[in-house]
């Protein structure tokens, strides 16, 4: 297996930095130079990545944009590597905007990468190949659309094997679409705590008896799960070793996965708090006209390349950042309806909006060994602009985070962008307050104004009306 620890410290001098998510696979490992991004791939994956790229559909796959797209480069160029015998040959990918992880996307996003991973194995079967693992980690999404990243997964097929990667497929993606639609349970949060999926063992426990009976349930979460118990599963390897498993048992198991997940949806009935927002919200259409010209102009005379709309909600105000003149969007919101929402019509539209479920007061931790195969969000920022709406009470006194703690976190993400400041006049934080005692004597839009004012210039403000203005700002630093 590759050396990390001495790629790391090679990498301080020469440039060269590894991805440190990328160390399980000793057949190739992930690093970067800028933002190129490199694979080294080790003699032990020679053969596998030879007969994959000599095999036709291996092209066709990247053409179709199943796969991501690669090219060889002359690895005498990388100076680490000059001296490492383990390491046959080096490709370069193009760089993903934004990495996003399967416990962040909502509904919509993780059954259509179930589906792609799905559609991506039976492609390779018909031509010989397959994967070696079905995580979801290696999926990731160009605006709404999947697409695998991990080519050295790819392999030739071995005659009579079984799909290896069963219970890895169902514990990171079948079972979480089943909590949430069977159970209304959202699966994000027990997603991240679990990390690497959702076993059968928890699902079972939590799904409905009435469920239980389901065959497909039966089949995919409760007889797998008996076949892990201990006295089962020395029987159940050497059952499978013995047994010739047919390639095209192999294919139709995967068919009747995508057929069965194809039929899984969401609950239709579930309400959530800010799931109809859009449609219950407290501007009238004047007033939500003054804001739409607003951000529209200053969103086409930017022209960033990535906006982060924090509280995107349904996805309105994103789609016009769009629709202005922004190159992509990435949504956050922690109401998952409204999120999937948001996915569906960024689909419908076919826009670069990638919308992730997101609490901004417990957003994704650095998680895996050694805390570091899976980054923070702070670790992944990548917007040039900011949008937020209609956020800051929520934080400020929903939340009790500071003033000035807020605007320091929304001036560190971007150097520039829109903050909408609701005051305590406004009937929604009236609301707020009916209950509880009001502790935010420094919660003033001259306050506000003042903090921002130290380091960033308010290069305009536009009232909405009395209680809401529309703030354009930009980090003093960046102005040079």
């Amino acid at each position: 297996m590759h050396n990390v620890e001495s790629l790391s410290s090679s990498a301080e001098s020469s440039e060269f930095y590894l991805e440190k998510g990328s160390f399980r696979d000793p057949k190739n490992f992930v690093f970067y130079q800028g933002d190129r991004v490199l694979r080294a791939i080790t003699y032990l994956g020679k053969d596998d990545y030879l007969l994959s790229r000599e095999n036709p559909i291996f092209q066709s796959l990247i053409e179709r944009k199943k796969i991501i797209s690669e090219k060889e480069i002359n690895k005498e160029g990388i100076s680490f590597l000059n001296k490492d015998s383990k390491i046959f040959k080096i490709i370069e990918h193009p760089r993903i905007n934004f990495i996003s992880y399967p416990y962040e996307w909502p509904f919509h996003l993780l059954k259509k990468a179930a589906l792609h991973h799905l559609e991506l194995h039976l492609a390779l079967l018909d031509a010989k190949l397959t994967l070696s693992d079905a995580t979801a980690y290696n999926i990731q999404f160009i605006g709404i659309e999947p697409i695998h990243i991990d080519s050295l997964s790819i392999r030739p097929y071995k005659d009579g094997e079984f799909w290896a990667a069963y219970r890895q497929f169902c514990e990171q993606f079948l079972n979480p679409l089943l909590l949430y639609s069977k159970c209304r349970i959202p699966f994000n949060s027990i997603y991240k705590g679990y990390f690497e999926g959702i076993s059968s063992d928890v699902i079972y426990k939590i799904l409905p008896f009435y469920q239980k009976c389901s065959p497909s349930i039966f089949l995919h979460v409760f007889l797998p799960l008996k076949l892990q118990s201990v006295g089962h599963l020395e029987k159940k390897a050497i059952n499978l070793k013995k047994n010739y498993f047919s390639i095209a048992s192999y294919q139709r198991l995967l068919v009747y996965m995508r057929d069965w997940i194809e039929k899984i949806y969401p609950p239709t009935s579930e309400y959530t708090i800010w799931g109809t927002y859009e449609k219950s919200h407290s501007y009238d259409l004047a007033e939500e006209g003054i804001k739409m010209i607003f951000i529209s102009r200053i969103i086409a005379a930017e022209k960033p390349h990535c906006v982060w709309d924090i509280g995107c909600n349904a996805g309105k105000y994103s789609l016009l950042a769009i629709e202005a003149g922004a190159g992509s969007v990435i949504g956050f919101d922690f109401d998952h309806k409204a999120i999937d929402l948001c996915a569906q019509r960024s689909e419908e539209k076919n826009i670069p909006f990638l919308p992730l479920i997101m609490d901004m007061t417990n957003p994704s931790p650095a998680l895996g060994w050694a805390n570091e195969e899976r980054k923070t969000l702070f670790q992944r920022k990548n917007a040039d602009f900011i949008v937020c709406l209609a956020f800051i009470h929520h934080m400020v006194i929903g939340k009790n985070i500071s003033l000035e703690n807020y605007i320091n976190w929304i001036l560190s993400l971007a150097n520039q962008g829109i903050i909408e400041f609701i005051s305590k006049e406004d009937p929604m934080v009236h609301k707020m307050l009916l209950l509880r005692e009001d502790i935010f004597p420094d919660y003033s839009f001259e306050n506000f104004k003042q903090i921002l004012s130290r380091k960033a210039q308010i290069i305009e403000i536009k009232k909405i009306k009395e209680t809401r203005q529309l703030i354009f700002y930009k980090v003093k630093e960046n102005l040079k």
